[in-house]
């Protein structure tokens, strides 16, 4: 994909995703980047080539889940992962999120707060599609080192036994007809790649891998960690 230095890229990238819009002037990029408007212009090329945007003459036009690849590129090469997870925000996170598993036939609640065991808990995304619920906790804000993940799946397993353990005090929240037979995975949502898939038989999922994750998971639903009610 380099024809330019890669710190080029960086700074356009950047200068994309501080707009926080879908549509972006391409002037408005000249102006931010500090570039001679022909390198500018065949970075846009070069990234919409990549499928990471699309350029008309005049403005840039960029997707949710290209906002996301976009994010990925600026920190492959080079820049600071909180700058760009300032300007790929937990509400863009969420809408990714959301929107995999509704596409999946899942309804999602976010937040969910509930008691068990004299204690209250709270699971970033929980999804519920017949008799499987996923019960995601979502780590946008860094890399996951390997303590970072198996320390990320042992409490998400934690907050995921309670709610089974609560699941019959919680149906009418959840909107269930009853809690016999009901497979409660728990699950990791990461923006970067961790560098291990699975911890403990608990998936790792990067947020771009998450929909085809959702459409596999119940012909392996089997090998992965999960909590079944009686």
């Amino acid at each position: 994909m380099l024809k330019t230095r890669p710190e080029v890229y960086r700074r356009v990238i950047l200068a994309i995703l501080e707009r926080r819009s879908d549509e972006i002037a391409v002037k408005e990029l000249h102006n931010a980047c500090f570039l001679p408007t022909e390198i500018i212009n065949e970075t846009l090329k070069d990234l919409q080539r990549e499928g990471l945007l699309f350029l008309e003459a005049s403005k840039v036009e960029v997707s949710l889940e290209q906002k996301i690849k976009l994010a990925l590129e600026a920190v492959k090469y080079g820049a600071d992962i909180e700058r760009v997870c300032r300007f790929v925000g937990w509400r863009e996170f969420e809408r990714i999120v959301t929107s995999a598993f509704s596409l999946n036939g899942y309804d999602v609640k976010r937040n969910f707060r509930f008691s068990c065991g004299k204690r209250r808990w709270e699971i970033d995304v929980l999804a519920v599609k017949k008799q499987t619920i996923v019960s995601a906790d979502c780590k946008r804000w860094r890399r996951l080192s390997r303590s970072a993940v198996v320390e990320a799946v042992e409490k998400q397993v934690q907050r995921t036994k309670a709610l089974k353990d609560a699941l019959e005090n919680l149906k009418d929240k959840l909107g269930l007809q009853e809690t016999s037979k009901i497979a409660v995975v728990p699950l990791v949502i990461s923006l970067y790649p961790a560098p291990m898939k699975f911890h403990d038989f608990v998936p790792v999922v990067p947020i771009l891998q998450l929909a085809s994750f959702l459409s596999e998971l119940p012909a392996n639903i089997h090998s992965l960690k999960h909590f079944r009610t009686v």
